[in-house]
């Protein structure tokens, strides 16, 4: 069981890193995705997060500035979703914070329903809480190292607020003091090729 999780979370990433090189080049204003045909997409326009298309640009800034990967992926039909845009994304101190330490990425669920389906079962696998919204921390090289679901604005019971996470997160990536194993890809794609 290890193995297929182990392998099952490389094959996800894998995909990941697969898509990004060979993602169509595009806009690469601040606001991104202003035009997208996507309503959730288009709502990232909207805040002051820099986010970044899934593609080429995102993974070399990630490299080139020794950042980890924001991963969100969500629908504009999500509840929850869009409560994170409200209450997380939409404020001014948390996008600072994100643009700080993280190069986002923004996934619609429904215009990449594969891949966001891979990336779910990636971070499940990985023993991370999964659903959408599906929040994935990933290093420069495509290593999978946190992640979950929703999260709210102040903490709950047994959950904690959106900033603690991004915290954690960002800290977790900077001392190398990872709570999970990384999962290393870089083995499986040549094992796959």
């Amino acid at each position: 069981m290890k193995r297929l999780r182990q392998f099952g979370v490389s094959f996800v990433l894998t995909a990941l890193v697969l898509l990004a090189c060979h993602a169509s080049a595009q806009d690469s204003t601040p606001k991104r995705f202003r035009n997208s045909h996507s309503e959730f997409l288009r709502r990232a326009a909207l805040q002051p997060v820099d986010w970044y298309p899934l593609g080429p640009e995102a993974m070399a800034i990630a490299k080139q500035t020794g950042k980890p990967l924001l991963v969100e992926v969500g629908a504009s039909w999500c509840p929850f979703c869009e409560a994170m845009d409200r209450e997380g994304y939409g404020k001014d101190e948390i996008a600072q914070f994100i643009n700080q330490h993280f190069i986002a990425v923004r996934i619609d669920c429904d215009g990449q329903p594969e891949l966001a389906h891979k990336l779910e079962l990636a971070q499940a696998l990985a023993n991370l809480p999964s659903g959408l919204p599906l929040t994935m921390f990933v290093t420069p090289e495509g290593k999978l190292y946190e992640g979950g679901g929703y999260f709210p604005a102040a903490p709950a019971k047994y959950k904690p607020s959106f900033t603690e996470f991004l915290q954690q997160a960002s800290s977790e990536f900077e001392t190398k003091r990872f709570r999970g194993e990384l999962r290393d890809i870089n083995s499986e794609l040549q094992a796959t090729r």
